[in-house]
């Protein structure tokens, strides 16, 4: 939880009261540091903007332990799921796959 008071001095007005944690993953006063800075530095309040690196770090790291590995068996329902998910993804036009048939 982060508290936040607005009559203490700047530097002094955000409070962090416990421990963010996502997972097996803690977060700590830098995090909350660079949360703040993005913060300061983006006026846009872009949501994808405003996530610390840790957070970054770790999408990426659940994104790949839930991808589909090399050698898996797949029935042609998988495939077929996984290609329509894709195709979600795709902004080139160009489809990253191989004719399985």
């Amino acid at each position: 939880e982060v508290l936040y008071d607005e009559t203490k001095e700047p530097g002094s007005r955000v409070f962090l009261t416990s421990v963010p944690r996502s997972k097996h993953l803690l977060f700590d006063e830098s995090d909350v540091q660079e949360l703040l800075w993005l913060l300061s530095e983006d006026t846009s309040l872009n949501i994808e903007s405003l996530r610390p690196s840790k957070v970054h770090r770790m999408f990426a790291s659940r994104a790949c332990r839930s991808a589909v590995m090399i050698g898996t068996a797949l029935s042609v329902q998988d495939m077929r799921r996984i290609v329509c998910i894709w195709r979600k993804w795709i902004t080139h036009g160009t489809v990253p796959m191989v004719d399985l048939r």
